[in-house]
């Protein structure tokens, strides 16, 4: 029997498709769960409208989604949680707490279900994440998960791009030895008398 999928069936079929299955198959599993209907020529003429129908949606968004996944990209998501022995959490970080922080970051609402983990972050650390907008648009970003009161790095909270860190040259004047310039700094500095 010919059935279009009106639901995702794991490892059988995907929502819209078309497949013959067997009679039993359809009429006892299938269309009771509302999983499939008979491939009837409605049925298909409403399969082809709600196609087309997809794709102005998907040609629609995804001008809006390029922009949204370059926002995204940048953003470095914050999420300080209470810790217990060896920085293990207590609970655990959902992509529901992840979309609600990047949500407030971008300014745009982020469905939990476009950010794919596989399972809960259990532990401290920084993380890399695909967000998926559109079938043709995703995107990773950071997700930095700190103990609770500890606050991000200054290159997080300005959501700059990190300098590379160089180290510390002192300011002495050309020919004279670093020693000499920090012996003039100690100098200069008013000494505090006991009484």
């Amino acid at each position: 029997m010919r059935v279009v999928f009106v639901q995702d069936v794991t490892n059988v079929a995907n929502t819209g498709d078309v497949k013959t299955v067997a009679n039993g198959y359809a009429r006892n599993y299938l269309m009771p769960r509302k999983l499939a209907v008979p491939a009837t020529p409605q049925e298909l003429k409403r399969l082809e409208d709600r196609r087309k129908a997809e794709e102005r949606k998907e040609a629609k968004l995804g001008a809006k989604a390029g922009d949204l996944a370059s926002r995204i990209a940048e953003a470095t998501v914050v999420i300080n949680a209470r810790t217990g022995a060896s920085d293990r959490l207590y609970g655990a970080i959902t992509n529901t707490h992840i979309a609600d922080e990047l949500t407030k970051l971008v300014g745009e609402p982020i469905d939990r279900r476009k950010i794919r983990l596989e399972d809960p972050i259990r532990r401290l650390g920084e993380y890399e994440l695909e967000v998926r907008l559109t079938k043709d648009t995703s995107t990773t970003v950071k997700v930095l998960i700190l103990r609770e009161g500890e606050e991000a790095p200054i290159a997080v909270k300005t959501e700059d791009k990190p300098a590379t860190a160089a180290p510390v040259q002192s300011q002495a004047e050309p020919g004279e030895s670093e020693t000499e310039n920090v012996a003039e700094t100690t100098q200069e500095e008013p000494s505090e008398e006991k009484s």
